[in-house]
């Protein structure tokens, strides 16, 4: 009970000082309320004159993504799974006493990536999973990460990422192979 009373108050802080945290992250941001967020490439966060570390480590096997007030699944699938295992998968999965874990948008999976992706990568950041697991994941390989966004042109093809490359492009649900990093809301 006083770890979720402790939880409830430094969410409620990061909440007071962001004003509202989940509008400055949001894909369809503005380039000003963006800025209110500065990551820097040690993973800390600077939010209105306020400096912490974007990734917290609960310790049940999730990180909270204090940039985008989301909780990660610390661990991905051990095995690379088709889209609708991975879509089960999430379904079914029940970790740190939740249920509503889901694969991550196209947005959400863009957005934990800000920084490391293909164009970032190609100009020298860290490649996405070597840098998600300096800051707390593990077991992260250097796959395609499935996510649930399909493809407005295609039904057959979902958007995934390469923690290799960092590029995010659409794979095949159907016969393609992927790793799955659930993820949920913040509550």
């Amino acid at each position: 009970m006083k770890r979720i009373i402790i939880f409830s108050i430094i969410t409620l802080f990061f909440i007071s000082i962001s004003g509202i945290a989940q509008e400055n992250v949001h894909p369809d941001a503005t380039e000003e309320a963006r800025a209110k967020w500065v990551t820097k490439p040690d993973g800390t966060i600077t939010v209105r004159g306020f400096t912490f570390k974007r990734f917290h480590v609960v310790g049940d096997g999730t990180i909270i993504d204090w940039k985008t007030l989301l909780v990660w699944q610390q661990e991905p699938t051990s095995e690379k799974i088709k889209w609708q295992e991975a879509m089960d998968y999430a379904k079914n999965l029940r970790l740190a006493g939740y249920s509503n874990w889901r694969l991550p948008t196209k947005a959400e999976i863009e957005a934990l990536l800000v920084g490391h992706l293909d164009a970032d990568v190609g100009n020298g950041a860290d490649k996405p999973g070597a840098w998600l697991a300096r800051n707390g994941f593990k077991n992260i390989k250097d796959s395609w990460y499935w996510s649930s966004s399909g493809n407005d042109t295609d039904t057959s093809v979902v958007w995934g990422v390469s923690m290799f490359y960092g590029d995010v492009t659409g794979g095949n649900k159907s016969y393609g192979f992927g790793v799955a990093l659930c993820v949920r809301y913040i509550q």
